[in-house]
């Protein structure tokens, strides 16, 4: 069986000495699952929802385990012809010239309104993707890598397989600092931190019979 993961640099384990010791690594190895991890450090949830959907095309779904590390709601992903860019408020993937221009204006619209808005669409967004899986038996749980949604209105029943989607102090960062676990000056979370998530997601994981 596959463990699949998706998320940002939370869930790639940047700023690790020793990729292995990443929580994704850490947690299959404990699940005694085949690990494939698509996060990649500065991606969007867009790109989150697009590569998963390309993975589960081609997968057997009785077969794999989805973990997604939801990252800020601000980020974005742009296509040009057939080449994708991830951007957010502190940079971007090495954008063309026209790309570059258009991230000038769009890094100056982000402010709290506009936050909120794409929280809210994309709280959607994964709730279409919650329901596709509990309608298709994915076994799947999601949570948030940096922050719960930002929007206020409706909330969702996840049947369990959301951790913490309201609570900033469920979330991967928060939960860790919280916690005294100290994270780089890139925020990030050290080697010591990851085998702490994992006993979370573990534990959850039982407690929920998501396996």
């Amino acid at each position: 069986m596959i463990l699949y993961v998706n998320g940002d640099s939370n869930s790639a384990g940047s700023e690790l000495k020793d990729p292995a010791q990443a929580w994704p690594c850490l947690l299959a190895d404990r699940l005694g699952l085949l690990l494939v991890n698509d996060a990649k450090p500065g991606g969007s949830n867009p790109r989150i929802l697009r590569t998963i959907g390309n993975f589960t095309t081609h997968a057997d779904l009785r077969d794999i385990f989805v973990i997604i590390g939801w990252t800020s709601w601000e980020r974005e992903e742009w296509q040009k012809r057939n080449v994708y860019y991830d951007v957010n408020a502190g940079g971007h993937d090495n954008l063309p010239p026209d790309l570059e221009l258009n991230y000038k204006t769009w890094v100056t619209e982000q402010n709290q309104a506009t936050r909120e808005a794409k929280s809210q669409a994309t709280h959607e967004h994964i709730y279409k993707l919650h329901r596709h899986y509990k309608e298709k038996n994915v076994r799947h749980l999601f949570f948030n890598a940096v922050m719960p949604f930002l929007h206020s209105g409706k909330q969702h029943d996840w049947h369990g397989n959301f951790l913490g989607p309201y609570d900033n102090n469920l979330s991967y960062y928060w939960y860790l600092k919280n916690h005294g676990w100290a994270p780089t000056k890139n925020n990030h979370h050290t080697e010591e931190a990851q085998q702490v998530w994992v006993d979370v997601l573990y534990n959850y994981i039982q407690e929920n019979k998501l396996l």
